[in-house]
């Protein structure tokens, strides 16, 4: 009895510290996320001259005050069948930021790729694989720069899900080097549904979701549960590690009656 009960008391504790290790390393990755990566000489080669203008013109500009979150259900449905009622809106209240949810457009990857086939995708660019996809698209990017805003998205294989970040281009941009588009915080790379877009500008940190439906069967229960808990510990991370700097939460939380 005495060696079972050594054995069980050092087993807790074992477990308490590798506990407080993922806790630490999960604080070290929050901290890591919004911290710009030190430049090299690899990675400044492969910033564009109008990259770099871009950047320095962006920090003299306005920060973004007026912000929106805005399910979509289909951005492209939205400017093809509600344009003049989606171009008022912008006009009269002119949101400096818009997390724009069900964006529902295919991000670009392999020729003749197929949903869920594995296949390495661009999540931050839209796809022009056909005729019809490039109109698509190109009809997004024209409603967008008629309006004045800049685009950043993190897509799905398929029209479905999907996450934009809408910044109006006379209003400072997010620090480049900040972007992230999962919740642990992995330079490159996206969610597999393009649900999380998360920044930094200099007055404040701003997280961007679109949570999974809650469903019908265990798994996609389990599914929730697991991302409320991967939210939650997003937030206590960063409050432990941003230094008191605020953070935005712009969210769909998919929340409803009988849903």
């Amino acid at each position: 009895k005495g060696l079972s009960a050594a054995l069980s008391t050092r087993s807790v504790l074992l477990g308490a510290v590798a506990h407080r290790t993922q806790s630490r390393l999960r604080r070290m990755s929050i901290a890591a996320f919004f911290k710009p990566a030190a430049s090299s000489s690899s990675s400044r080669t492969k910033r564009t001259r109008e990259e770099e203008d871009d950047a320095s013109s962006s920090r003299l500009l306005p920060p973004p005050q007026k912000l929106c979150a805005w399910n979509a259900n289909s951005l492209l449905n939205r400017i093809e069948k509600d344009q003049s009622a989606l171009s008022a809106f912008l006009t009269t209240e002119s949101p400096d930021l818009i997390l724009v949810s069900e964006v529902r457009m295919p991000a670009a990857g392999p020729p003749a790729c197929k949903k869920d086939d594995k296949q390495p995708r661009r999540r931050g660019e839209m796809s022009k694989a056909s005729a019809a996809q490039s109109r698509e698209a190109d009809a997004i990017a024209s409603f967008l720069r008629a309006h004045n805003y800049r685009a950043y998205y993190t897509l799905s294989d398929s029209k479905y899900a999907g996450t934009a970040l809408l910044v109006r281009r006379d209003r400072a941009q997010p620090d480049a080097a900040t972007l992230r588009y999962t919740l642990d915080g992995v330079p490159g790379q996206h969610t597999s549904e393009g649900r999380v877009i998360c920044c930094s500008f200099a007055e404040f940190d701003l997280l961007g979701t679109y949570s999974p439906n809650n469903g019908v069967s265990e798994a996609s229960f389990a599914k929730r549960r697991a991302w409320d808990t991967e939210c939650e510990a997003f937030l206590l991370a960063h409050n432990a590690a941003a230094a008191g700097k605020p953070l935005v939460w712009l969210r769909d939380p998919h929340v409803a009656a009988g849903w």
